[in-house]
C-alpha cells in the first residue's frame, strides 16, 4: 500500500473513533500499528531520576529503522538504532538472531547471539512503535486492575494508563512484572500514551516507575517504504570497529570467586579521579557493582549509607561501582542526588568481564590480603542487610 493511502486510510480511521470508548479508541490504535510493516524514524528520549526536573544524561536523539518481524517471537521486531547526527555510526541492532552492543570507547561491535542468556526472554528495550503495541495488547488482555483516563488536546489525545499493585516492564514482547524496591505489593506502574488525530498514531510514550521515569517523542516518521528481506545488520557495522563475540558467563557464582584473589582494577571515580586497586589499605573491603536504574540497587542505598557510617572509624571501606551507565556527569548527579558519601567508581568493560558482572546489584567482600570471602548475588531488604554485616563483623 502506497504511504499516501495508508495516511488517508488512518485519518479515516481517526475520524470513526470520535465518540468512541477509551479501550476502543486504543484497540483502534493498536489496529492501525499492526498496519505498519516498516518505519523510519527520528527518537528523542529522555530519563529522569524520580523528583527530578532535569534529566541525567540530556537528550538522546536517535535515528530508527524498524521492521515488524512477526517471525521473532521474543521481541517481534528487527530493527538499528543510528545515532540522529550522524547516521553511519549505529548505537544498537537487533535482527531476530542477534543483538549488537556497540563500545566506542575501543572501537568494538560485540555480537550476542543469547547463547550465554540466562533469563526467560531476551534483554532487548523495545523500540518505540513496539512499545506502544506491547502497552496497548496489555492493556486489552491483562486481568490486572488497570485504570485508562484521556485528555484531548485539540489535534492530540493523551492516554494515561495506570497499573495497579505492579511494577510492569516491557522486554520485548513480554510484560516483567517487578517490585524494584523489595517484595511488598502495592506499586503501580503509569504510561503515558499520546495520539495524534490526524493518523490515528502513537508519537509519544512516557514511562513513569519507581526509579525513574522516561519520555520518547517520534517525528518525521515514514512508514512502508523498506522492506525486512533487504535488512541486514552487517551493512550497517562501522568499517574501523573490531567484532568479538558476547562472552559473559551465565551468571556468577560463589565457587568461581570465595577463596580467590580480587581482580585488581584502575578507575575513575565520579569527579574523574583515578582510584586504583592498590591503594585501598583497609583490612576490609566491600565492593558493590550497581546500576542506575535499577530499582533493588538504588534500594540498597539507604543500608550501604548506614553501613558506611557505622564502620567509618573501623578498617572498612565501601566501594561501588557504577555497571549500567558510562557518563560520569550521569554518575555524579546520581550520586549527588542520593548524597552518597562512600566511594563511587565508573566501570570498564575489563572490570565487568574479570567480576563476571551481567547484573546487578553484586556484592563481593575481601578480607586484608584480598581474598573474596563472600558474593552476594542481589539484594533483599533486610535478609542481605543481615548478611552482609555479619560477614563484616566477623572479619574486622
Amino acid at each position: 500500500m502506497k504511504r499516501t493511502s495508508l495516511l488517508l486510510l488512518f485519518v479515516l480511521i481517526a475520524s470513526i473513533l470520535v465518540g468512541q470508548s477509551k479501550s476502543e479508541y486504543l484497540k483502534e490504535v493498536l489496529n492501525n500499528l499492526g498496519k505498519i510493516k516498516s518505519a523510519t524514524y527520528f527518537s528523542t528520549k529522555t530519563t529522569y531520576q524520580q523528583g527530578d526536573t532535569i534529566s541525567m544524561f540530556g537528550d538522546k536523539h536517535f535515528y530508527f529503522k524498524w521492521f515488524d518481524n512477526p517471525a521473532d517471537t521474543s521481541v517481534g521486531a528487527s530493527f538499528v538504532k543510528l545515532y540522529q547526527d550522524d547516521t553511519t555510526r549505529m548505537q544498537f541492532a537487533y535482527d531476530g538472531n542477534v543483538r549488537v552492543l556497540v563500545y566506542d570507547e575501543d572501537k568494538t561491535l560485540v555480537i550476542d547471539n543469547f547463547e550465554y542468556n540466562y533469563w526467560p526472554f531476551r534483554i532487548v528495550y523495545p523500540p518505540f512503535i513496539t512499545m506502544a503495541k506491547n502497552i496497548i495488547k496489555f492493556v486489552n488482555e491483562t486481568k490486572d486492575s488497570v485504570l485508562i483516563e484521556s485528555k484531548d488536546f485539540g489535534q492530540q489525545i493523551q492516554f494515561i494508563v495506570s497499573i495497579f499493585d505492579h511494577q510492569v516492564h516491557f522486554v520485548g514482547k513480554i510484560p516483567v512484572y517487578e517490585t524494584p524496591y523489595g517484595s511488598k505489593i502495592g506499586e503501580n506502574s503509569l504510561y503515558e500514551i499520546w495520539v495524534n488525530k490526524s493518523n490515528g498514531l502513537p508519537f509519544k510514550i512516557v514511562q513513569d516507575m519507581l526509579h525513574e521515569k522516561t519520555v520518547e517523542v517520534v517525528e518525521f516518521i515514514i512508514l512502508n517504504e523498506h522492506k525486512i528481506e533487504n535488512f541486514k545488520v552487517s551493512d550497517y557495522f562501522m568499517p574501523d570497529y573490531k567484532l568479538r563475540e558476547y562472552k559473559i558467563a551465565k551468571s556468577v557464582t560463589k565457587n568461581e570467586f570465595e577463596g580467590k584473589t580480587a581482580p585488581e582494577w584502575l578507575l575513575k571515580d565520579a569527579d574523574n579521579t583515578l582510584i586504583d586497586f592498590k591503594d585501598l589499605k583497609s583490612k576490609v573491603v566491600l565492593i558493590q557493582f550497581t546500576g542506575i536504574g535499577c530499582g533493588h540497587c538504588q534500594m540498597a542505598i539507604p543500608f550501604l549509607k548506614q553501613l558506611f557510617t557505622e564502620n567509618k572509624d573501623k578498617d572498612f571501606e565501601l566501594v561501588s561501582i557504577e555497571t549500567w551507565v558510562s557518563s560520569l556527569d550521569g554518575i555524579k548527579k546520581y550520586r549527588d542526588k542520593h548524597k552518597i558519601d562512600y566511594m563511587y567508581l565508573q566501570a570498564t568493560e575489563k572490570v565487568k568481564s574479570d567480576y563476571k558482572i551481567n547484573s546487578a546489584p553484586i556484592f563481593f567482600i575481601l578480607d586484608e590480603n584480598r581474598i573474596i570471602r563472600k558474593v552476594i548475588n542481589g539484594y533483599g531488604k533486610g535478609t542481605t542487610d543481615k548478611e552482609i554485616r555479619d560477614t563484616i563483623n566477623k572479619l574486622i
